[in-house]
């Protein structure tokens, strides 16, 4: 069992009133098992309900919010072509995928994540109307919601496996993959083998990458040479000088390594084969909350956590940044030395992030 779902969908008389009860329920709960991870459904409203999780006492568990979505109900959705379904959820400044980055974000602070526990590729027939091809359209409405699960949720589930009648290619999910709407595989599958993890090349890999994770990142990832060149105000040391106060950058190296060796077991965790699976790493602000509590039992508590925070997450996005190109099988031109990726980056790695702890260090707050 993944954990546990409060309420399925509430049409509560206040939303007040429903926060108040869910916490009512989470304590009760925590009281009987604090390890269980909990659901609460945001009712359609993700940005009160990621604000409530913050404020909720710190746990053993992550509590996660259930967004639903839907494109086919209001008159809105009727009206709008597939084709601008499509478009709104792809594109990075619209409406939807700005909330799931800003809920996605809040919720990885508070220790939590985003699952969608229900969506399809159910589309009104007035979205289709004047469609030259129906297919198409669906097979990229459905990829379109694909992405943007995969650059912000912890995990999603479709709405349904199956209806009484058969043919539905737009609620049922084993006529979809009949017909080929929905992609053959979803996740990231190396294209390559994966190195041993003993291999000298593969310490010398992670040497690099920690030598330059605050300033030059040049790797060599499974056979594929990739320059990102990555430029803040110096490296992390350096950087600091910059400003007088009490550092401990030894905590930056142990969060660099730590971080590599997590990304690294759930990148080979299932990897037995040339087409072999990959187990990714869904919920990561817990995951960091368990880090870092693991790291003050063994190293003490201080004001400078940041450092071993950050630096575990630079390490971890790195190899799955690396991860998400070799699966789509893109080789990447090599940028200019020295060059600043922030405005271009998107276009290099448009489904990959990489987020940085601490809000000071300039142009590179997320991707």
């Amino acid at each position: 069992m993944v954990g546990i779902e409060l309420l399925n969908e509430p049409k509560p008389p206040s939303h007040s009133a429903l926060q108040e009860w869910y916490a009512n329920a989470i304590r009760e709960l925590r009281s009987l098992d604090p390890s269980l991870p909990i659901y609460i459904s945001d009712a359609w409203w993700p940005d009160a309900y990621a604000d409530f999780v913050q404020k909720l006492p710190r746990a053993t568990a992550p509590i996660c919010i259930d967004h639903h979505l839907y494109r086919c109900f209001t008159g809105e959705d009727i009206s709008t072509p597939a084709a601008q379904h499509t478009a709104s959820l792809s594109d990075p400044n619209s409406s939807t995928p700005q909330t799931f980055s800003r809920v996605a974000a809040k919720l990885e602070d508070a220790g939590g994540a985003l699952i969608v526990g229900e969506w399809s590729g159910g589309l009104n027939p007035g979205s289709l109307c004047g469609a030259i091809n129906e297919h198409h359209e669906r097979t990229k409405f459905i990829q379109a919601q694909l992405d943007l699960f995969e650059r912000h949720c912890a995990g999603w589930f479709f709405w349904t496996y199956k209806k009484e009648r058969s043919g539905d290619l737009g609620w049922s999910f084993r006529d979809i993959c009949g017909a080929g709407l929905f992609p053959g595989r979803v996740g990231l599958f190396p294209v390559k083998p994966v190195p041993r993890r003993d291999s000298k090349e593969w310490a010398a890999r992670k040497a690099i990458g920690h030598e330059h994770a605050a300033g030059m990142l040049c790797i060599s990832f499974y056979g594929l040479s990739v320059l990102l060149t990555i430029k803040f105000e110096g490296r992390h040391r350096s950087y600091w000088t910059r400003y007088p106060g009490h550092y401990e950058h030894w905590r930056f190296d142990k969060g660099y390594n730590q971080g590599w060796e997590d990304a690294y077991y759930f990148l080979t965790a299932r990897v037995e084969e040339h087409r072999g699976s990959v187990c990714e790493l869904g919920f990561r602000g817990f995951w960091k909350k368990k880090r870092v509590g693991e790291h003050v039992a063994k190293e003490g508590s201080s004001g400078n956590l940041w450092e071993f925070g950050e630096s575990c997450f630079i390490s971890n996005d790195m190899i799955y940044l690396l991860a998400r190109k070799l699966k789509l099988g893109i080789h990447l031109s090599l940028p200019p030395q020295n060059m600043v990726i922030n405005k271009v980056w998107t276009k290099l790695l448009p489904i990959s992030r990489i987020r940085i702890v601490k809000s000071r260090i300039e142009e590179f707050s997320e991707c």
